[in-house]
């Protein structure tokens, strides 16, 4: 398999490691620490969520992540939902967040859930 690919900027994780001296360990903070840790395996090339607000975030924009094995997400989801309503957000949007949070209720119930770690 090959090395595994920071899922933010796409760099091998070698990569991230230019500046470090040799022997040293492999750096936790990738891509200036600013979206730290998240690696990744390559894959197959897919075409899932192609269009995903992921696919839209800046080089250098933080974001975060919510699971369906986090019990709390669908929770979240709906409530942020309920403020993007108040916040004027388009009604398909609110549509997909409350077809995402009922998605991950019925991930749950089939794989079960935990709290955040």
């Amino acid at each position: 398999m090959s090395d595994p690919i920071c899922r933010w900027c796409g760099k091998a994780y070698d990569a991230h490691a230019i500046l470090r001296p040799k022997g040293a360990p492999q750096p936790r903070m990738p891509c200036a620490g600013l979206r730290s840790g998240f690696m990744a395996k390559p894959a197959a090339p897919s075409n899932k969520h192609t269009d995903s607000c992921l696919q839209k975030a800046g080089d250098a924009e933080p974001i975060f992540v919510l699971r369906a094995q986090d019990q709390l997400a669908p929770l979240v989801i709906r409530h942020w939902a309920k403020l993007a309503a108040q916040a004027g957000t388009p009604d398909h949007k609110l549509r997909e967040a409350h077809r995402c949070a009922d998605d991950m209720l019925a991930w749950q119930e089939k794989h079960g859930a935990k709290r955040p770690d």
